[in-house]
């Protein structure tokens, strides 16, 4: 597995919420859509990436205007594999 320090910022990120969803996701009929029902902080988030806070946040935001996530409050998280291209993944 490549380091994470040759990773960018969002492909951290994107591995981060990909262990949150392999631990906490519940499968779909629709294909690449992985819904959390657990409440995922962003600290916790950017602990797990190993980026500050305020990156998490951004690229976060990023991800909600293009709606390759959508969080409805207060515990449901949804995100397409599809938003993302292959160089963030890593």
């Amino acid at each position: 597995m490549v380091a994470d320090c040759f990773l960018s910022l969002k492909a951290r990120v994107v591995r981060a919420l990909l262990e949150f969803a392999k631990h906490l996701g519940e499968p779909t009929a629709t294909p690449g859509q992985l819904p959390v029902h657990d409440k995922i902080r962003q600290e916790a988030l950017a602990a797990l990436a190993n980026v500050a806070g305020e990156n998490v946040s951004r690229i976060m935001s990023q991800w909600k205007s293009t709606k390759s996530l959508s969080i409805a409050r207060p515990r449901f998280m949804s995100f397409t594999k599809e938003g993302w291209s292959g160089r963030e993944t890593g």
